[in-house]
């Protein structure tokens, strides 16, 4: 009986000590986003899903939406400076600008043939198109964000 109720006062010791120092350990502050990853957020969770609907003609209302709010977010983006361009020497941060505006825009362009894919019902098309985005999104991540910032 002894031998009981040592064994249950060690492991109340042991339990409250472990949620004792865990409070003591230092908490990581969250890192603020930039405007610039906050718009790719906007753009990647629609992104998202209408890769998984486009598919389907009977979503083409709900993907015209998810298309409009991407072209937005990224004609925001086409506005912000990437936090990468911090990364390069001065003297090739306009050529680095001007490639990331490039990009965007080729995106942009890239929507604007969604979007009218969409609009015609050619949603086998639309399955093409958003391949194709595929790609020219990669090459744009790999190019202007910051290798740290990759998930």
């Amino acid at each position: 009986m002894k031998l009981r109720n040592v064994l249950w006062s060690v492991l109340l010791v042991l339990t409250v000590s472990f949620f004792v120092h865990a409070e003591e350990a230092p908490k990581k502050q969250p890192v603020e986003k930039t405007e610039l990853e906050g718009k790719m957020d906007v753009m990647g969770k629609a992104w998202k899903k209408l890769k998984r609907q486009v598919a389907d003609a009977s979503q083409n209302p709900d993907s015209l939406q998810l298309v409009a709010t991407i072209r937005t977010a990224a004609e925001d983006a086409l506005k912000l400076i990437p936090a990468r361009v911090a990364d390069v020497p001065a003297a090739d941060q306009a050529k680095f600008m001007a490639d990331y505006q490039a990009g965007i825009r080729k995106l942009i362009a890239s929507f604007g043939k969604l979007e009218a894919a969409l609009s015609a019902g050619k949603n086998d098309e639309a399955v093409k198109l958003v391949a194709e985005i595929s790609v020219i999104q990669k090459a744009g991540h790999n190019a202007f964000e910051r290798p740290d910032e990759k998930k």
